[in-house]
């Protein structure tokens, strides 16, 4: 009878501890404020009231992408990057759709009318792929993902393409089970499967498979297609 007595007593005491506890952290959470630091000033972020994507590479550097060019935090201040074309190594195009960052913490850049970019830290420079009869299928890049396998699946508003990125060889992937050819979203999973978002809807390809699933998506009102 002790035994239950005593224990009842412990667990009145731990409820009305965690019940203190939480009513302290109720009190202190709404006199406390949310505190956004604003980093961007004019001049420091291109194009910085809109930007477009970010993403963070392997040496923590946060990348800005936007309608103006690319902008790189160190955690102090932004670097801008822009096309200049008396210049070797910079940004093909000033409109960026998508940034990626891969396994190995490199930089890619898909642009909206100048390819593809990778992000050559060494040199502090970039390396373009575009069009051309072994280049991309467009000039408009709004997708990227890796394939588990080291390469890059690389969506485009002319098709899906791959690119093997030891050797910088380019494919286009052309089936007839592909919706559309203008792709806006890539995902490849766990398992291998390419998921691609088409402007004519949501379809995947298994590992090792040949042609592509369409999923049927409800309408904007909700209701089954």
């Amino acid at each position: 009878m002790r035994i239950y007595l005593v224990a009842g007593v412990i667990l009145a005491l731990c409820t009305t501890a965690q019940t203190a506890l939480a009513n302290d952290w109720d009190r202190w959470g709404d006199l406390s404020d949310i505190v956004f630091r604003h980093v961007a000033r004019d001049g420091d972020l291109p194009n910085g009231y809109n930007p477009t994507t970010v993403a963070q590479d392997g040496y923590g550097f946060i990348w800005v992408g936007s309608q103006d060019g690319l902008a790189r935090w160190d955690g102090y201040r932004f670097r801008g990057y822009r096309p200049n074309a008396k210049k070797a190594g910079t940004l093909p195009d000033n409109d960026i759709h998508v940034l990626f960052v891969d396994m190995r913490g490199t930089l890619w850049v898909g642009t909206g009318a100048g390819g593809l970019a990778r992000y050559d830290a060494e040199q502090d420079s970039f390396v373009t792929y575009t069009t051309g009869p072994d280049g991309l299928s467009h000039v408009t890049v709004a997708a990227l993902a890796e394939d588990g396998k080291g390469g890059l699946w690389i969506g485009t508003d002319g098709g899906l393409d791959h690119l093997d990125i030891r050797t910088g060889k380019i494919s286009h992937l052309k089936s007839a089970s592909l919706p559309d050819n203008q792709i806006g979203a890539l995902l490849c999973d766990r398992a291998g499967t390419l998921w691609v978002g088409t402007a004519k809807g949501l379809t995947y390809q298994k590992a090792g498979a040949t042609a592509f699933t369409q999923i049927s998506l409800p309408t904007v009102n909700g209701d089954p297609p």
